[in-house]
């Protein structure tokens, strides 16, 4: 078996690190699934930290982090903005994980 020399893009490492920390968290894991079980097209921080029994500021917190990632994104609708989960991208990191497992 021969050796392989490869290398690994810091750039890239640290963005793949980061998504992965936003969804091992069993809450933001839980709010990801929530949102995409929902036919309306995402939810509003309430109906999330309702549906789930988290505390607003908590729920918040999650999204933030969710966001950053590039997991959910913000969208207004009237006074309240409704976090959509990035589908694709999600999609692509299960098939991603999978293929590694």
């Amino acid at each position: 078996m021969s050796k392989r020399h490869f290398e690994l893009d810091h750039k890239k490492t640290a963005e793949a690190l980061s998504i992965m920390r936003a969804l091992v968290h069993p809450l933001r894991l839980k709010m990801v699934k929530y949102l995409l079980k929902r036919k309306e097209g995402g939810a509003n921080v309430q109906q999330i930290y309702k549906a789930l029994k988290l505390e607003q500021a908590l729920t918040s917190q999650h999204l933030r982090i969710l966001r950053e990632a590039d997991l959910v994104w913000p969208e207004r609708r009237g006074k309240f903005v409704f976090y959509i989960p990035n589908e694709e991208r999600l999609r692509r990191i299960s098939e991603v994980v999978g293929d590694v497992l």
